[in-house]
């Protein structure tokens, strides 16, 4: 598909959101691979063209990446109920924690109530 100048970013607002001819070209062969039609998709266009020319790519990808499928899904339900457990116990938020939440401790709850 041949895209106007302005079909998926004005150009006047070419330089101001540093949309080039690199852009241009990408935008063109994602609406080919993916069959995508303007104006509805324009906005996922402009997103993914501008995602794969800072990615350094010269096409669309052909596959999903590897780490997409579902595999990843399942490493992440296989985790042991230690390891689970460990996992909260790092992200436990907490300033006055202090250590103890680096270490993954918890601290005992202080009552305000009974000075």
């Amino acid at each position: 598909m041949n895209l106007g100048i302005g079909d998926i970013v004005p150009e006047a607002l070419h330089r101001k959101v540093g949309w080039d001819i690199r852009h241009h070209f990408m935008a063109e062969k994602i609406v080919d691979r993916f069959g995508l039609v303007l104006p509805r998709d324009r906005e996922l266009v402009r997103q993914l063209a501008v995602v794969y020319v800072l990615g350094g790519m010269t096409a669309p990808p052909l596959r999903e990446p590897e780490h997409a499928h579902a595999s990843s899904k399942t490493r992440i339900t296989s985790q042991s109920a230690t390891e689970a457990s460990e996992t909260r116990a790092r992200q436990w938020p907490s300033a006055a924690a202090g250590k103890a939440c680096v270490l993954g401790l918890r601290q005992p709850a202080i009552d305000q109530r009974n000075p």
